[in-house]
């Protein structure tokens, strides 16, 4: 702002303060110069240099003294007049200014000291009249810095030294830059440190203290980009045509709501669907328009019992509306509470009694290898005394216990006469639902057909890769299904019911950011946050968060399941805790995060029978798991053998076009319609790569240090390897040296072509490979979405809003800070959570994401300010005023 330094977020409105503001004075001579000068647009600031603000000051400061021009000749005498009379309308102008452009009074002043100061005039500005073209703007070098610095801070070891370092040692010199280059730009080798600080500044690097954020180092990678504009937010807008986000209001009620919310002035109009409805002997234009362009939806939101209606372009809109949850929903958590947990227990047991008079104990149920491994520590100790095990010791330990019982085998002699024989599942062939109850029919290894029976599901819940081979298979698939469900199972044309989840674990010392200081002293803090226990929950727009449920829809729950042959819930699926560590219940994994999504799914058929779930969960390693034999070339090695498992078999497609999505043109072995095999079995070649290989494993004469003899490896009956796959399907390059290494594809440093793991990866069969997860979800006919990797601002219904809202809660309100007590105050700052998570705010927080995920559909962002500037602009054009920097603790 003309020359002073701290003035310069001002420039814009300066000159236009001076000219409008400043001429007032006693004289009127103000008014005559508004007349004859032309007023500083707006529009016009961008253009305004700091040399052209002082054009206009002085021209006005000369016009006003009648004075031609100032020279040299000027008496100091006249100057000091004229800078007297200059501060006397200072001081009039800067208390308009200071209400009318939100200039501050000492702004003013030091316009006004500069120009004193200066015998009437304002200095030169020491910045330059015009920005000087720096080397590091050179594109190719530009994008060369930015990468250095991306992979250097990554490491935790950016600095203006490193920096320093890289440039003058590596990045200007030969071949990144020419002796030519340095002379146009006036460089001299070295640079100083100086230089390298500011070349990092205009690269976009900036430091400042360690800050959680979304938009991290894998956000706008090359992949993660790819999947979010390829699959995510394409196929959550063509959901949401099933989900009841829509509102059908007459094109006069448009009008005016276009016109409240100043749409009609913007940009870009209010996105609707126009159609005609008939009502009575006439058509009526009728709008479609989403439940979050508009605040005034809000309360139609919370007076529908389904938050909204589903769209008009739906083939498959039902008539009549779906389940709803009832109104009287308790608090998430509320039945967890200890005192209602222990009356319900003690009931339980009462009536227990009255129905067993007699003292015969019963006999425990068998428990299969997954029940044990995905049971908590009171789950585990429960199921050692019923079988009279000792149920001291750690979770691993009882686990332990557990298993011995599965794998301990009778001696001879002491097995009863009538001891089942042990069958192992070859293949699962139909299902079919018998008196409420799923059975399959099962061939078992080793046996002919004539041997298959009809199992019930849960004496299958050790064989999951089973399950899903027969739930994938082609030709039970449900024609046009886009998730390829079986045609016994598929919900694809009901209403769609979107559910997020996640975890969250809170500690007992949580302290805020932010400590009070009273003269110097400080309170004393932990060293460490304490122990912890994790949080799963759900969350969706039309129950809340952590999927509420009355007394009454537990009972039917609990009724389905013993239909099932599951145990009975004491609350909702919705939520589970794990009070992790090696002596407590150990560490959430995939087990146990089936045994939740199992329960939740039963909830979930038996109160919304006419939906389809959509359960929306992050890349976390418990979710992203394989299932036994799946194609994962994660764990595959580049030669054949060792300690490798062997995949399932792959058939390539008979359709020539679509083989192209398995085969290579480097001689494949392979044509359409041939299986692959991923073990070689006995009448297969050697390895191409391994000619001299034996069949069987063959002794050396060769030792080892420990004098073991070195046994030379067969292949027969071994797993191929990466190298052998590709070669068979003709990926494998013999014109360049391929490896297994996992390459990063921003790095063009690289090709990726190279890498066995890349190259593999990308074929169809292994890219579409199912997750024991989505596995397990679609054999119930629903739908398993994974969110963007790093991208948290779309995770599942804004889960991750309501987890910042809790801790807020628990930090400020609930805690005591008593490791001992951290259960109970997670649990009853979760029973008020329909004071601050209440079904309003939920789908608040589910909105924002949808407005994240706009704002990457519609702009291409490229920094974080890009994201958020597009995500003001959706905000602002749809009058939200609920979005603003404290959005997860806004007060309602």
């Amino acid at each position: 702002m003309c020359a002073a330094s701290s003035a310069r977020s001002t420039c814009t409105l300066s000159c236009q303060v001076f000219v409008s503001l400043v001429c007032i004075d006693s004289n009127g001579c103000g008014s005559q110069w508004k007349k004859g000068c032309t007023t500083i647009d707006s529009t016009e600031t961008h253009s305004v240099t700091l040399i052209q603000e002082q054009t206009y000051l002085a021209a006005f400061f000369l016009k006003r003294d009648a004075r031609p021009a100032a020279s040299s000749s000027d008496s100091d005498s006249d100057s000091a007049a004229a800078a007297g009379r200059f501060c006397g309308c200072l001081r009039a102008a800067a208390a308009v200014a200071a209400k009318e452009y939100a200039i501050h009074f000492e702004t003013v002043r030091s316009w006004q000291l500069d120009f004193v100061s200066n015998d009437g005039r304002f200095a030169p500005d020491q910045r330059g009249k015009w920005a000087r073209e720096l080397l590091i703007h050179e594109e190719d070098l530009q994008r060369k810095f930015h990468k250095w610095m991306i992979a250097t801070a990554k490491e935790e070891k950016l600095s203006v030294d490193a920096a320093l370092e890289y440039l003058n040692g590596t990045l200007l010199r030969p071949p990144h830059t020419t002796d030519e280059m340095l002379k146009d730009y006036h460089i001299s080798l070295p640079i100083s440190n100086k230089t390298a600080w500011y070349w990092m500044r205009k690269s976009g690097a900036q430091s400042g203290k360690f800050k959680q954020s979304y938009y991290n180092d894998h956000h706008e990678a090359e992949l993660v980009k790819r999947d979010r504009a390829d699959r995510y937010i394409p196929d959550l807008d063509r959901d949401e045509l099933r989900q009841p986000l829509w509102v059908q209001i007459s094109r006069k009620k448009y009008d005016a709501l276009a016109h409240a919310s100043k749409a009609v002035h913007s940009e870009v109009p209010l996105p609707r669907h126009e159609y005609v409805t008939p009502e009575g002997e006439s058509m009526v234009e009728m709008v479609e328009l989403h439940v979050d362009d508009s605040d005034h939806f809000e309360a139609f939101r919370a007076a529908h019992p389904l938050g909204g209606d589903f769209s008009v372009r739906w083939s498959g809109r039902p008539e009549t509306a779906p389940s709803s949850p009832p109104s009287n929903l308790p608090n998430p958590a509320e039945d967890t509470l200890p005192a209602a947990a222990e009356a319900a227990a003690a009931e339980a047991a009462a009536e227990a009694a009255a129905a067993q008079p007699t003292a015969t104990p019963a006999v425990p149920q068998p428990l299969s290898k997954t029940e044990i491994r995905a049971s908590l520590k009171q789950e585990l100790v429960a199921a050692c005394e019923a079988r009279g095990l000792e149920a001291t010791g750690t979770v691993a330990v009882l686990r332990a216990r557990l298993l011995a019982l599965l794998v301990d085998a009778p001696g001879e002699g002491d097995a009863p006469a009538d001891t089942p024989a042990v069958y192992i599942v070859n293949s699962i062939l139909d299902r079919r639902v018998n008196e409420g109850r799923i059975e399959y029919l099962v061939s078992w290894e080793g046996y002919g057909a004539e041997e298959n029976s009809w199992e019930p599901e849960s004496n299958l819940d050790d064989c999951p890769a089973k399950l899903a081979a027969f739930y994938s298979n082609p030709c039970t698939q449900c024609p046009g299904c886009i998730y390829g469900h079986h045609r016994d199972v598929c919900r694809c044309c009901k209403p769609l019911y979107h559910v997020g989840h996640d975890e969250c674990i809170f500690r007992s010392f949580l302290y805020s950011i932010f400590q009070w200081a009273i003269k110097g002293v400080r309170a004393l803090r932990k060293k460490s946050e304490g122990p912890g226990e994790m949080m799963s929950a759900m969350q969706d727009e039309i129950r809340g968060f952590g999927f509420p449920m009355t007394p009454a829809e537990l009972e039917r729950v609990n009724a389905f399941r013993a239909l099932r042959g599951r145990p009975a819930l004491d609350c909702s699926p919705g939520v589970r805790f794990l009070s992790y560590g090696k002596n407590k219940d150990g560490y959430w994994d995939y087990e146990m995060f089936a045994k939740q999504v199992v329960d939740f799914m039963d909830a979930f058929d038996v109160l919304h029978p006419e939906w389809q779930l959509m359960l929306e969960v992050d890349w976390s390693s418990g979710h992203a798991k394989h299932l036994e034999g799946a194609l994962n070339v994660i764990v595959m090695n580049v030669g054949y053998g060792g300690g490798q498992k062997v995949p399932r078999e792959s058939t390539i497609p008979d359709d020539a076009e679509r083989a192209k999505l398995y085969l290579g043109s480097h001689n494949p072995q392979l044509k359409p319609g041939d299986t692959q095999y991923f073990y070689f079995r006995e009448d297969d070649p050697p390895p191409f790569n391994a000619p001299q290989a034996p069949k069987k494993d063959e002794e050396t004469t060769k030792r080892n240090r420990k004098g073991e003899c070195i046994i030379k490896e067969g292949y027969v009956g071994k797993a191929k390897g990466l190298a052998q796959i590709a070669w068979e399907r003709g990926l494998y390059r013999t014109d360049a040296k391929m490896h297994g290494n996992k390459i990063d594809p921003d790095d063009e440093s690289t090709d990726p072509t190279l890498s066995l793991r890349y190259v593999l990866a990308n074929c169809w069969d292994f890219a579409h490979e199912k997750t024991a997860l989505v596995a397990l979800v679609e054999s119930r006919g629903h739908i398993c979405r994974f969110c963007v990797k790093g991208h948290p601002e779309l995770a599942g219904a804004g889960i991750e809003y309501s987890w910042g809202k809790a801790k807020q809660k628990f930090r400020r309100d609930v805690n005591d800070r008593i490791p001992a007590h951290l259960h109970k105050n997670i649990v009853a700052c979760f029973s008020r959570a329909a004071a601050f998570l209440p079904l309003a705010r939920v789908r608040k927080f589910a909105r924002k994401t949808r407005a994240y995920r706009r704002a990457y559909r519609d702009g291409q962002p490229n920094s974080l300010a890009d994201v958020e500037k597009l995500v003001k602009a959706y905000k602002s054009h749809r009058a939200a005023d609920v979005f603003d920097k404290k959005f997860c603790h806004a007060d309602d």
